[in-house]
């Protein structure tokens, strides 16, 4: 079986699964921080895969990326993480559209969920990587987004965490402050800190 597929339909309801989905953002902003960030990502998506595999629980890896120009999705760890090599050297652009992005990326989801028949995986974590500067959304009213988000995690045992040095007002379960990701600053080291925490407790470790 091809572990990296995100939502293979032969799974059963009873595997023990979980789904981890990156929405990354990919706008003009972004660029201060290639290629650290995406070979740190490249990384960090090798270890988590492993790491879960060793424990006998099936992760399935997949990515949005989104800026104001571009939304699109990848399925599997294998495909993310070739998107993540090609965009390592691929010029940004594009303005931060982050509630329009977030509002498509609960759509997806919970559409692939459903067309997978996977009612209950073990747990769900949407993650969503970005330098937080929102400036470009026209389609999505904060407030009914945060409710989008509510529905969503109680339906589906989703914990929604974001990585930024910015932050909006949304209702999340964690908030992994970086000042490094604030925009025009660069700090790799504590972008790599922030994405070890987060591998540790996707594994089951608090943070």
């Amino acid at each position: 079986m091809n572990h990296s597929v995100m939502l293979d339909t032969k799974l059963k309801t009873e595997t023990q699964t979980i789904i981890y989905h990156i929405i990354l953002d990919t706008s003009k902003s972004m660029q201060v921080h290639q290629p650290e960030l995406y070979t740190m990502l490249i990384k960090h998506l090798q270890n988590l895969n492993k790491s879960m595999l060793a424990q006998g629980k099936l992760i399935h890896i997949s990515c949005s990326y989104f800026n104001s120009e571009n939304l699109g999705f990848e399925e599997s760890c294998l495909s993310t993480i070739k998107l993540l090599k090609k965009t390592r050297e691929k010029q940004l652009s594009g303005n931060t559209n982050i509630f329009d992005a977030l509002a498509e990326n609960l759509k997806y989801v919970s559409s692939k969920l459903d067309n997978a028949g996977i009612t209950k995986p073990c747990k769900i974590y949407l993650a969503l990587i970005s330098d937080g500067h929102e400036n470009k959304s026209s389609n999505t009213n904060p407030k009914e987004l945060n409710k989008s988000l509510i529905k969503f995690r109680k339906k589906n045992q989703a914990e929604f965490i974001i990585i930024s040095g910015v932050f909006h007002d949304l209702d999340c379960d964690i908030k992994l402050t970086i000042p490094a990701m604030g925009q025009y600053a660069k700090d790799p080291v504590a972008i790599q800190y922030a994405l070890e925490n987060l591998q540790k407790y996707i594994c089951g470790k608090s943070l």
